[in-house]
């Protein structure tokens, strides 16, 4: 049995203690072997991570078999409940179905002793989806032996939303550059882009026919290459006045 003893100086001390009966000839127990090996350190470290893990916004459990063996207290906010409601059912109750397949690959990765991050959706009690960032690893009992995965899921909602946001803002942009661009090569008046040295680039069609240029001629030239000389300095004036 695991329990605690006190030292000399009166501080704690955790043991594992083991007994054995000694017998005579006849099979009589005569005497009780004692043993009792020193664990404090390796007791304190365990109590310690789970302070820390009870503590933590991160939901952090402990998976054995399929089914949650230890769930931390931060899974009331996560995916309600309480740890006593988890522990006992299977893990994949919180998994969407369609992610089913990404989850098993990721709990084999672990069960053959890697470890593992990656983002999927959970869903709470109430039906609520949230993303979150996993990272799983075996997890090691006192004696060594591996005895299931342990993983934190830390929720990473906003941090999802901004990224959708971003790529959705991306995406009408790029709508956005498509349609001018289509505008720019359709029109029927010539038109292009100058850099403000006065280079001009991506001339359109009617541009290029204008001048009597294809656009590999007519980008990179100078718009004063294409006004006559006794217009020029008057083109200077007004291309200084921009």
């Amino acid at each position: 049995m695991r329990q605690r003893y006190r030292h000399a100086d009166g501080h704690v001390l955790w043991g594992d203690l083991s007994v054995t009966g000694v017998r005579d000839d006849t099979g009589k127990v005569v005497n009780l072997a004692s043993q009792i090996t020193d664990v404090t350190a390796e007791v304190e470290a365990t109590q310690q991570y789970r302070l820390l893990a009870e503590n933590a916004g991160d939901l952090v459990v402990h998976i054995r078999d399929g089914r949650f063996a230890w769930v931390s207290p931060s899974c009331t906010d996560v995916i309600g409940g309480s740890p006593d409601y988890w522990v006992g059912r299977d893990a994949t109750e919180i998994v969407l179905p369609e992610e089913g397949e990404l989850i098993n690959d990721s709990a084999e990765s672990v069960e053959s002793g890697g470890v593992v991050q990656l983002r999927h959706r959970v869903q709470a009690l109430d039906g609520t989806i949230h993303w979150v960032q996993v990272h799983a690893k075996p997890f090691y009992a006192p004696d060594g032996r591996e005895d299931g995965i342990t993983a934190a899921l830390r929720v990473i909602d906003d941090e999802v939303a901004a990224e959708q946001a971003a790529e959705e803002a991306r995406l009408k942009q790029a709508r956005a550059d498509a349609r001018y661009r289509r505008s720019i090569d359709n029109a029927a008046v010539g038109m292009c882009m100058v850099t403000p040295d006065g280079v001009l680039y991506e001339a359109n069609a009617a541009m290029c026919g204008f001048f009597g240029y294809d656009a590999d001629e007519i980008n990179g030239r100078n718009w004063r290459d294409f006004t006559a000389p006794e217009f020029l300095e008057e083109e200077e004036r007004s291309w200084d006045g921009c």
